[in-house]
Order: structure tokens, then sequence, then C-alpha cells
């Protein structure tokens, strides 16, 4: 069988094939890859042919980073199902990745696909890269399907259904407004800052809102006598909705404001047909005892999205294809940032 690499330029082409996968994700989508286009990357979306019919896509974007520049594809490549299991065509995808890399100086090739053994790339020169889990490697799905909504409900945590009916008695009301960007942005920001954590800037957001905002971005704000004290940020696609980011002000937590956003997110994903509703990582990994192990910087979280059901899922951890001295020190930083922050 003979592959040609052809850039895909139509979006719905791109879309169809992700979303005929049996997992798959929002990072893969077309408009996502725009996103990261805008902000930090040069994206390549690279479709794979074996004569007309499409096998495999490759979301390619080329990093500029500090520490070495190198080639990333982000739950990527998307292998078409008669296609992921054949050693010849993989490892020819991988000739591929390996010559585009080495023709533009990159020191490494970074994958993540969402379907196939770690043998595989072993064998074509893979390693476990250093770097921490990364996008929702490790996550919770909830099953919605044709559950209805008190099944799903009844299924929850005894303490997560309390902390919700509690919200409501307590004053808080549960509002949908995709405009409001500037009250998102500025709860996310003061909840980054008091619990310490990185997140995305403000540009990236904007992107987002610009990207998603018609086409299956939610924004939920918990209120408290008409004041915005909690944001969920959502976003459905294909079958899935996907728990992208949250937060709150400080002074109210015991008013249960994101249990009630979680709770009204869940019951919109069932009316809306949405069959998997994924809570996007912060899944901590447990100890010998089967308990969440305490002191992982993602255990509050945790805790917090187990409460609701759901499954623990998982994905390969990304793996990385070292082509020149310098993957050694981009290894070293990361590995040295991964012992720092506690993973």
């Amino acid at each position: 069988m003979t592959l040609t690499f052809t850039e895909v330029k139509d979006k719905k082409e791109w879309d169809s094939f992700v979303q005929s996968q049996e997992r798959y994700s929002f990072v893969q989508s077309y408009k996502y890859l725009s996103v990261l286009e805008e902000l930090t990357e040069e994206i390549i979306p690279m479709g794979v042919y074996s004569g007309d019919a499409l096998v495999a896509l490759l979301p390619m974007g080329v990093i500029k980073a500090r520490r070495g520049n190198y080639l990333r594809l982000r739950h990527g490549p998307i292998w078409g199902e008669d296609f992921r299991n054949t050693d010849t065509l993989v490892g020819e995808v991988i000739d591929y990745l390996r010559t585009f890399a080495n023709q533009n100086a990159l020191s490494f090739v970074r994958i993540q696909p969402m379907q196939i053994e770690t043998g595989n790339l072993e064998q074509n020169g893979f390693r476990s890269a250093p770097t921490h889990n990364l996008d929702a490697q490790h996550t919770l799905q909830l099953e919605l399907g044709d559950r209805a909504e008190d099944e799903v409900f009844f299924a929850m945590r005894k303490n997560t259904r309390y902390y919700i009916r509690k919200a409501e008695k307590e004053g808080i009301e549960v509002i949908e407004d995709i405009t409001d960007f500037e009250s998102f942005f500025q709860i996310l920001r003061k909840t980054a800052q008091r619990q310490n954590y990185t997140t995305w800037p403000r540009s990236y957001f904007e992107r987002v809102f610009n990207e998603f905002s018609v086409d299956g971005l939610h924004l939920y704000f918990a209120t408290y006598k008409n004041k915005k004290v909690a944001i969920g940020l959502f976003l459905d696609y294909g079958k899935y909705r996907f728990y992208l980011e949250g937060g709150m002000l400080t002074n109210f937590s015991k008013k249960y404001p994101s249990y009630a956003i979680q709770g009204r997110s869940i019951r919109d994903a069932i009316k809306g047909n949405t069959e998997v509703y994924d809570f996007w990582g912060g899944v901590s990994p447990k100890g010998s005892d089967g308990k969440v192990v305490q002191s992982y910087p993602w255990a509050g979280i945790d805790l917090f999205k187990r409460g609701f059901g759901g499954e623990e899922k998982s994905i390969m951890h990304p793996h990385d294809l070292p082509l020149s001295w310098k993957y050694s020190v981009t290894w070293a930083i990361e590995y040295i940032e991964k012992m720092k922050r506690g993973y």
C-alpha cells in the first residue's frame, strides 16, 4: 500500500474522520488547531491517504521553545481503525514524521495517540517522555447515553448530591452567559493565583471564545445575591461534553457553587443528547491501599470530580523520538520540573 501525505484544507473532512473514532477529544478538532496556530505554534493539519481514502490524521505542531524546538502531535497521530495495528504502515508514518523533523532542524518528535499499543512505538525508536501527564492523560468520563437524569444523579456520591441541593438552599443560582468573558477571566485568574497554578494566558481564552462561542462552548456562572462567584467552562464536540475550566471567588466554598454548576451542566448535557461527559483530567494516582495519594497536586480536584460518578479512562503517556543531542537538555529540564511540582 502506497501512502500519500497531503495537508487537509476541509474542516468537515477532518472533523468527520476524528469523530468516526471510538474515542476522541476536542484537542483534535480542526478549530482547536486554529486556536493553537494563532497563538503559539505552526500547525500543519496533515492527512494520510491510501489512494483516495483518508486513513490517518497528523495534527502536527512545530513548537519553538528555549528548551528546544520539536514536533508535537497532541492526541495524535489519529489512526483509522484498519490502519492503527498495521506495523508497516505505522512505521511509514513515523518515518515521515522523522524526516519532517530532521528537515526542519527539530530535536525530537513528541506524540500521544489515543489508539495504539506502546510496543509499536518503542520498536520505532520512541521512549516515554519525562514530562508529567498532559492533555487529560488520565480523566473521568461519565457515560450518559440514554440514561435518565434521575439515574445519573442517583449514581453520584451521596455528599455530592447533598452539596448540589445545598447550593440551591444557600441561594446559589446558575446562569449561562457566553458573552461575559471579562467576569470569566477575572474569576479564573484569581482562582489560579490563590491556588498557585498557571493557567493559559488571556489571549488563549479569547481565541477559544472567538472560535467556539457559537459552536459548542458553554459558560456557566454561579451567582449569589446577583454577584457572579464561580465559573464553569464546557465545550461540546461530537458525542462529548468536556469540562475545560472552573474557578471560584474566596469565601463562597461553603455555599457549594461549583457543585451547582456541574449539576446544571450535566442536566443540560443529558437534554442535549451528549453521550459522554468528560471531566478532562485532574485524576490523581492511587496508592497500594487503593486510595488517592493525598500529596499529589490534583488530590483535591480528584475528590471533587469523582463525586459525580464516572469511570477512570487513560490514554498513552506522551512518547518522544529523539533526533538530536539537544533532546537531552529538554529531557533534563522537564524531568526536574516534574519532580519540583510533585508529579
